[in-house]
């Protein structure tokens, strides 16, 4: 069965089209691959942070990460008191949230380091002996280190003594980390 030649040139026209169609969907495709991949290197490696780094822009989805807030300074590392006998100084703060109080000191005598509530604060300016929920005991230097729930307090310093001075230096800043 021998095809005339315009069968034939109908034959490879139809095929022509056919390849052509082809051609251009696998075309179409490849250029959409290439644009999702661009478009999918922009957004994942481009424009993130690196790796190491603190994005300032808004969480994406549930992958956010709760980062503690710093820790507040109480008293500045370098602050000194002269305290006289049988005398103290204080520094009232305030917690909103269960928190680790942190810290060093020296001092020239053996001094006292408290923390107090104001409660217990208040009774101790109306003359009862000192009570505390934290105490380093009569020491010439301290590292102060407790946990304190939300609250009123006083950081104290008593010098017990009745005839020296005492001459204390924070050594380095006495902060609150919140919990």
């Amino acid at each position: 069965m021998a095809r005339s030649p315009e069968e034939r040139a109908a034959r490879r026209a139809r095929r022509r089209r056919r390849r052509l169609v082809l051609y251009s969907f696998v075309t179409v495709t490849i250029a959409a691959a290439v644009t999702l991949g661009a478009w999918a290197y922009w957004t994942v490696f481009l424009a993130s942070p690196a790796g190491g780094t603190v994005s300032s822009g808004a969480p994406i989805g549930n992958n956010t990460t709760n980062l503690p807030p710093p820790p507040t300074t109480i008293l500045s590392g370098g602050t000194q008191y002269t305290i006289l006998p049988n005398q103290h100084e204080d520094t009232p703060f305030q917690l909103n949230n269960t928190s680790t109080i942190s810290g060093r000191f020296s001092a020239s005598t053996g001094v006292n380091a408290l923390l107090m509530t104001s409660a217990q604060y208040q009774s101790f300016q109306g003359g009862a002996p000192p009570t505390a929920v934290w105490s380093t005991g009569a020491t010439r230097s301290g590292v102060i280190q407790a946990s304190l729930h939300p609250g009123s307090y006083e950081l104290v310093f008593l010098n017990p003594g009745t005839t020296q001075l005492a001459l204390v230096m924070i050594l380095g800043p006495v902060t609150a980390t919140s919990h």
